[in-house]
């Protein structure tokens, strides 16, 4: 029982310092360390039909990109954003912006 109250207090532990850092920062960009609010508000100006630069410019290289394979055989992309918290994704078929997933605060 005891052991029980000290695994859930780390867990509680574990979750308050998660969510301190990830509201101090969002991440790493281009060795830039961006504030959340200004990080967040970019998100705002995301469109389907950007392409994968414009992208670029606006919110950042992404974190991790995942390769998809359509049923059709046609090739697309996800990019992962965000940190441990806070998760954007952005998928593409080809070099354009078919939808996309923002981080929430």
């Amino acid at each position: 029982m005891i052991m029980l109250g000290i695994v859930l207090a780390f867990i509680g532990w574990w979750i308050l310092v998660c969510k301190v850092l990830d509201g101090i920062f969002t991440g790493i960009d281009q060795g830039l360390i961006r504030p959340r609010q200004n990080y967040l508000s970019q998100w705002q100006h995301l469109r389907v039909g950007m392409t994968e630069a414009e992208v670029r410019q606006l919110i950042g290289s992404p974190r991790q990109i995942e390769a998809l394979v359509a049923m059709t055989g046609e090739m697309a992309s996800r990019w992962h954003y965000g940190s441990l918290l806070t998760k954007g994704t952005i998928t593409f078929h080809g070099d354009r912006v078919i939808s996309f997933s923002a981080p929430r605060m």
